[in-house]
């Protein structure tokens, strides 16, 4: 189905949305601020964070970086370095990263498995907070079904065993009996009119948390077509050959240069593309349902309290749940290794400012609202809250660095 939201794949920030964020406005004085967050414009010298990892993450990242850095005195956050989960993972394992993010919790099995990384450590010497909700939308390019008048009308249904089955190699092509079932309305005096063409695959070519998200539904929903358990490697067995893209911008820019072709990519990479379109995905609940905040907010619904072993909101109950959502996360060493006091203060008072949103009527403006703006979904107030009680364990020096 035709996203609305139009516009070319850019940072979002308005300049009233930037003025909102340095000052309470007028008539804004008796709101309640946060204490931590009233106070986190303050750095006592000059800092500069540096942060990498998912690329599920990047519009937020973008958007946010530059209203984090014009509000809070001595700060620089530079550019976000958007190589993927696995790079995000090890930069903060070989601390050349402030923060990292990835859409898959660091596991202690990922940390044995980086033998060539010293200061690697165990799992107990990290934090790892969400700090993203969103959803991973089945974007697609085939002009044939767009230019039809059934698609306005109907939009183009995808079911769980269809996509599993694509990305098997057991279904190669659009007009396949089964995506034809499941497009009753696309079927006109008995003879289905999606395109008899191959589907090209399109998937990522580098270690991957929004494929981890992607698998883990497939394995949930199909079990018995999907059997390995999640992971962030690539897989596809088409018989059609594969296209690999680097990052979720790169999956975009595949699938928006190649016609007939089908992936998956985070949703601010439709919502804010200009030529890509969003198969419906029938859920648990056997509805089928776009992609949007209000579903991926129903799936994360489902279950209100997560943390890095117990995360997963695929497949998730409710009629109006989007079966593909989930959280990314950020990863933090427990006790900080930045150069100086001002750095590590700079470094978790930017995640804890990421993960939460303004109070009501303030007319300020912090991650959360930011999130919200591009595609995603405010962190749920019980995850907000698990993120600001797990920064507070982070130490520079031995000392309680938020306080």
């Amino acid at each position: 189905m035709k996203i609305n939201i139009r516009g070319s794949f850019a940072v979002v920030v308005t300049t009233a949305g930037l003025f909102a964020s340095l000052s309470i406005p007028a008539g804004a004085a008796t709101v309640k601020l946060d204490p931590i967050l009233a106070s986190d414009t303050q750095l006592s010298t000059t800092a500069t964070v540096t942060s990498a990892g998912s690329t599920f993450d990047t519009p937020l990242f973008s958007a946010a970086y530059p209203i984090y850095s014009s509000r809070t005195h001595n700060a620089t956050v530079g550019a976000y370095g958007a190589g993927g989960s696995g790079a995000g993972q090890t930069a903060i394992m070989s601390n050349t990263a402030d923060f990292a993010a990835s859409d898959v919790p660091l596991t202690q099995a990922n940390i044995d498995a980086a033998t060539t990384i010293s200061s690697r450590g165990t799992l107990a010497d990290y934090v790892q907070v969400p700090v993203a909700l969103g959803g991973v939308a089945i974007a697609f390019h085939n002009t044939a079904i767009t230019t039809n008048k059934l698609y306005k009308a109907n939009g183009f249904i995808v079911t769980s065993a269809i996509l599993a089955k694509i990305y098997t190699g057991a279904i190669t092509k659009w007009n396949d009996s089964a995506i034809c079932a499941a497009n009753v309305k696309w079927v006109v005096k008995k003879a289905c009119a999606l395109p008899n063409a191959n589907i090209t695959v399109v998937g990522r070519s580098d270690s991957s948390g929004t494929t981890y998200i992607f698998r883990d539904y497939l394995h949930t929903a199909q079990p018995s077509i999907l059997t390995a358990a999640p992971s962030k490697s690539t897989f596809v067995t088409s018989t059609n050959g594969f296209v690999g893209g680097s990052g979720n911008q790169g999956v975009a820019t595949d699938l928006e240069n190649t016609n007939n072709s089908l992936g998956y990519v985070e949703y601010s990479y439709v919502l804010l593309n200009k030529s890509l379109d969003a198969a419906l995905v029938v859920n648990a609940a056997n509805k089928a349902v776009a992609i949007s905040q209000a579903g991926i907010a129903a799936a994360a619904a489902t279950k209100p309290s997560v943390d890095s072993t117990n995360f997963s909101i695929v497949n998730a109950s409710g009629a109006t749940s989007y079966p593909i959502s989930g959280y990314s996360w950020v990863m933090l060493r427990k006790a900080s290794a930045a150069s100086s006091l001002a750095q590590a203060q700079l470094t978790v008072k930017l995640v804890d400012w990421l993960a939460h949103s303004a109070p009501a009527k303030s007319g300020l403006t912090f991650g959360q609202d930011v999130a919200a703006q591009q595609g995603y979904v405010a962190l749920p107030t019980a995850a907000q809250n698990v993120t600001r009680n797990a920064l507070k364990t982070i130490t520079y020096n031995g000392a309680q660095v938020l306080k």
